[in-house]
């Protein structure tokens, strides 16, 4: 199998979507686990993992974009918004597109 992050062959490795530091965030650890509804605004049950990408990419290149997630999410988004709110978002292109 290829690593869908880096595209070089590997063996899959299991990779959490939901960032650890976003579900110590919103009070989801361990075995409590994440989803986000748009509808209700809120984090709820059930951890996403997939197995595909490389042990490279999951412990080392997708760490800091984690670390990254969480920063722009305590930045922008830790404070509940109204559905009328606008919110300006900036955020660093180059660092989410960076593959290799």
């Amino acid at each position: 199998m290829r690593c869908t992050y880096c595209n070089e062959e590997c063996s899959p490795t299991r990779e959490h979507v939901w960032p650890e530091c976003f579900l110590e965030r919103v009070g989801k650890t361990g075995q409590n686990f994440a989803h986000y509804s748009p509808k209700s605004g809120l984090v709820h049950g059930a951890d996403y993992i997939v197995r595909d990408v490389c042990a490279t990419c999951n412990n080392i290149k997708l760490s800091v974009l984690d670390l990254y997630f969480c920063a722009l999410y305590d930045h922008y988004f830790h404070e509940p918004k109204g559905s009328d709110a606008v919110v300006e978002f900036f955020y660093d292109f180059d660092l989410l597109y960076a593959r290799c």
